[in-house]
């Protein structure tokens, strides 16, 4: 990984190289090692690649002419069935709309989502291909976020995002989601 300096998932630390594949946190209390060669662990505290991947940074895009400030509005905007409040959370900040996800959670009970006032099923590949799409119109609208995308193709990168929840019932994008969707942009 050289030239590519990692940062804790945990807490934004620089991550110091100890053996060829094993990387340790700077902050003693944290104990937070990454041991895989070549990967990217995606947080927004972090820096670089593995911040300008996050669903949380300020990457304006337009997707079904609803204008988006990030794709974590996006998603967080999803649990919401009125139209004028979808896309108010679609403008908000991503650590804004992440900060209020629990104020729309009624969705985790009937595991449907919303978007256009069209109900979808939270598990469908209705589902999975509004994402697909959504992630699309953000490449296509943000340099950095292409640009980011490009270098982990070319640069050949692992990603994983070791935060977050993975029971799909209980979040609307699950760690291994995020990455097959960010995959699905690299090819």
């Amino acid at each position: 990984m050289s030239n590519l300096i990692l940062h804790c998932p945990k807490c934004g630390k620089e991550l110091t190289k100890g053996t060829s594949t094993l990387y340790e946190c700077n902050n003693l209390s944290c104990n937070y090692t990454l041991n895989e060669e070549n990967t990217i662990d995606i947080s927004f505290k972090s820096k670089g690649i593995s911040k300008a991947l996050s669903n949380l940074c300020p990457y304006p895009f337009t997707f079904d002419n609803v204008y988006c400030s990030s794709m974590e509005s996006f998603i967080q905007s999803l649990k919401v069935n009125d139209s004028f409040v979808q896309k108010d959370v679609c403008s908000k900040t991503g650590p804004f709309c992440y900060s209020i996800r629990t104020l729309f959670d009624d969705w985790r009970i009937t595991q449907k989502v919303f978007w256009q006032g069209k109900e979808i099923d939270r598990h469908s590949n209705s589902y999975i291909t509004l994402l697909k799409n959504a992630y699309i119109s953000l490449y296509n609208h943000s340099p950095i976020f292409c640009y980011a995308i490009k270098k982990v193709k070319k640069e050949g990168y692992k990603l994983k995002h070791s935060i977050g929840c993975t029971d799909s019932k209980e979040t609307l994008l699950t760690p291994n989601e995020y990455i097959d969707l960010l995959y699905y942009l690299i090819k």
